[in-house]
């Protein structure tokens, strides 16, 4: 019976450490959401999209500063790799490399 209860014990406590170190930030991924959006909308075949790399910084604000390694297809069909910065507030995108954007979706350069 003590042996039963042990092993209860260790498993309930594997699963509660696997439960909560898997836990992603909320920041990340509801940036990670805005950019894949914003990328659906503005790619001109957004299924051909393969993020290679993703790296983040988390900053002051609720911003996550992204730099990104991508694939996808250009409008004749060929594969093209392509290095963007992104910075998200929450669950949008606020600036694409050197670029706003404003909730109409325009965006604006920054000089």
């Amino acid at each position: 019976m003590r042996f039963m209860n042990k092993v209860n014990f260790l498993l309930f406590t594997f699963c509660a450490i696997a439960t909560f170190s898997s836990c992603e930030d909320k920041r990340v991924s509801q940036g990670r959401d805005a950019y894949m959006r914003f990328y659906k909308n503005y790619l001109p075949n957004p299924n051909s999209l393969k993020v290679k790399k993703e790296n983040y910084t988390i900053g002051d604000k609720n911003e996550v500063k992204w730099r990104l390694d991508i694939q996808t297809n250009n409008i004749y069909g060929e594969p093209t790799d392509v290095k963007d910065s992104f910075i998200t507030t929450g669950d949008r995108v606020f600036k694409v490399n050197d670029m706003v954007i404003y909730d109409d979706g325009s965006m604006n350069r920054i000089y």
